[in-house]
Parts: C-alpha cells; sequence; structure tokens
C-alpha cells in the first residue's frame, strides 16, 4: 500500500499484478495513478491502465507485487477531474461507455429521491400521476441495479435494456427463493411407496375393497 501511495504522490509509473477485467487471471500491468479514493471502507486507485490506454478504477487490496519506478515520472493531464468518476450513490466509475439511466419512481418515493442528488448529471421530470422520472448518465451500471432494487415494486427502469434485464434476473432469482415446493405426484409418490395426506389412487381403492369381507347375497 505505501508502494501506492509513493506512486500517486510523486506522479511515479506503477507496475504490479492484477485481476484481468476479461476473465480474473492475474496480469502485470503498468498504472499512472492519478488519486486515490476511499469507498465503503475500501481503497480505490484511480488511474490510466497504460496498456489499455483507458482510466480505470483499481481496488488496492487486490494489487499484488506491486512496485513504482523511481526514476520516471508521469503528467497529470490537465483536463482530469476526480469529481468525473465520482457517480454520486453509485460509487467510483469503473470503466466502461456511458449510458444513460432512466428509471420511473412511485409518487411514494418521488418526495425521498428529490430531497438528495443521486448523479451528478441527473435530470428530474415529473410525471402525472405524481411520481418521478429520473435520467443519468453512468458509466458503470454494477450499482445501480441494486439501486433500483432496493425501491421494490416502486420503481421501474425504462432504459437501457441491459438494466432491465438485470434488474428483472434478480427480481426472479427472489421469487424462487420463496416459491413453494413443487407438489408430490401421486404416481410419484406411489412409486416411493407412500402418498400426499388425501390422495389415494384406484389401486389402493381396489385393494382395499379386495380385502374387505364379502357380503353374503340375499
Amino acid at each position: 500500500m505505501d508502494v501506492v501511495f509513493q506512486a500517486a504522490f510523486e506522479l511515479r509509473p506503477l507496475r504490479c499484478l492484477y485481476p484481468s477485467p476479461s476473465d480474473g487471471a492475474p496480469e502485470r500491468i503498468a498504472i499512472h495513478p492519478y488519486a486515490l479514493l476511499l469507498y465503503k471502507d475500501a481503497l480505490h486507485c484511480l488511474g490510466l491502465d497504460v496498456g489499455r490506454g483507458a482510466v480505470r478504477s483499481f481496488l488496492i487490496e487486490h494489487m499484488r507485487d506491486a512496485a513504482c519506478e523511481p526514476k520516471r515520472h508521469f503528467a497529470l493531464p490537465a483536463s482530469f477531474r476526480v469529481e468525473d468518476f465520482c457517480q454520486g450513490q453509485f460509487g467510483i466509475w469503473r470503466g466502461g461507455d456511458p449510458v444513460q439511466v432512466v428509471v420511473d419512481l412511485d409518487a411514494r418515493v418521488a418526495g425521498h429521491v428529490e430531497s438528495r442528488q443521486v448523479h451528478p448529471s441527473e435530470r428530474r421530470e415529473p410525471l402525472p400521476d405524481g411520481g418521478l422520472r429520473l435520467r443519468f448518465t453512468i458509466g458503470d451500471l454494477s450499482e445501480v441495479t441494486s439501486w433500483v432494487l432496493g425501491f421494490g415494486a416502486m420503481a421501474r427502469v425504462v432504459s437501457p435494456p441491459e438494466l432491465r434485464a438485470r434488474v428483472r434476473a434478480e427480481l426472479l432469482r427472489a421469487v424462487e427463493q420463496y416459491s413453494p415446493a413443487p407438489a408430490v405426484s401421486a404416481q410419484k409418490a406411489n412409486a416411493a411407496g407412500r402418498l400426499p395426506d388425501g390422495v389415494r389412487t384406484l389401486a389402493h381403492d381396489r385393494a382395499r375393497r379386495q380385502a374387505l369381507p364379502s357380503r353374503p347375497r340375499r
């Protein structure tokens, strides 16, 4: 960690092993660390991934074998602003193309959302039923899904389709957690030598009649 602090403070290139964004396998990368950020009790390094030519957020605790280059420096871009990479309630931008998110919120939670800033780029539109339409542009949907799910049925994703699919998948998994166990069919129960309460088959009725004593005919 001290090496990362030194590299960021002195604007020196940093080399380390870090999980690949594609498959999670460790790969050796070069980073120009622009800033260090604390989010949810974890330190992140916001910097240029030299090999990919893109600014990314790196979780410091995932860095291994880190070393800074003592004889080299890099220049901090004049256009760099930490604020551009802070996603409000959605944490730190981790890379990816910016996408516009549109969410409709029920009137019951509209006031709660209006009382705070959700994202620096947000735009708000009142809906006819007293609800609120929220628009914002974000580069990472990782935490938006959890934010939407936190409102339950009082939030509906209008776009993008990827976010709608994520929310839908999570809701279906949640429903499965509360779905009743599948009923045992009479055929399967009979094969196992037992039947659910109140279930009888024709074979059981026939066997019962055969076991009863016959009545004399008059």
